[in-house]
């Protein structure tokens, strides 16, 4: 069951100018470039990384399948041995 609420903050729309605005003033705060697309990469690698279910990044990102969610998702050498190391552990 969703919660209404936490489903209308989910998909609270921005205009691009205010999306161009917040990145404007992360990059300037931080001195370095970021967009909203390497924040979108970056976003959905640690939901799932840290949440471990595609499904429930997919509907944050707003994802229309699992699939582009997963175009999203960079695997580092280290949650890959990480996983390599608890899938071993499971079929032994």
């Amino acid at each position: 069951m969703h919660d209404h609420n936490s489903k209308n903050i989910l998909r609270k729309k921005m205009t691009r100018a205010a999306v161009k605005s917040f990145f404007r003033k992360i990059s300037a705060s931080i001195d370095a470039p970021i967009s909203s697309h390497r924040y979108r990469h970056t976003l959905a690698t640690v939901l799932v990384n840290n949440v471990s279910n595609i499904r429930i990044a997919q509907e944050i990102l707003g994802h229309s399948s699992i699939e582009v969610t997963a175009g999203y998702v960079e695997a580092d050498h280290a949650t890959m041995a990480m996983a390599l190391n608890k899938a071993s552990a499971i079929m032994v």
